[in-house]
């Protein structure tokens, strides 16, 4: 099982992070180090993209809920299942100052449990990696 969860504080308003985290699901190269290959396939109400690092390839549907501000991603793959999930997220106690992105990835084995080098290298990856690169692309010009 992998497990991990994160959440960073934003200092742009939600509506640019929201669409700094579109971007993020069209081309996970930009906020993705280690993907080595990218291949996007987008349809009306999803988006289906192949990743592919030195170790290891996944598939997953990359799911928007605009309403919501949240985008869950959905693995396809023949060993592994489970979602990777961010939300923006709005401090009721800070209003506008204390927009979060929240980060969340589990995934399971279908089979042997996943080495925890494996474990570490994909929440690395797929949540602390996509939440540094947004943060850091929320002050940025988009």
């Amino acid at each position: 099982m992998a497990y991990a969860s994160g959440r960073s504080l934003l200092t742009e308003p939600k509506e640019k992070v929201w669409s700094i985290l579109l971007d993020y699901v069209s081309h996970p190269e930009k906020y993705l180090s280690p993907v080595v290959e990218v291949t996007v396939t987008e349809s009306e109400e999803s988006v289906m993209r192949t990743l592919s690092t030195r170790h290891f390839s996944w598939q997953e549907e990359a799911i928007p809920s605009p309403k919501h501000h949240q985008i869950s991603f959905h693995l396809h793959h023949p060993e592994l299942s489970g979602t990777t999930t961010f939300k923006l997220v709005t401090d009721p106690y800070q209003g506008t100052e204390g927009t979060y992105i929240e980060g969340q990835l589990d995934w399971q084995s279908k089979g042997d449990p996943l080495p925890s080098e494996v474990v570490l290298e994909l929440s690395q990856t797929l949540l602390r990696g996509p939440l540094a690169a947004m943060k850091r692309q929320s002050v940025k010009d988009f």
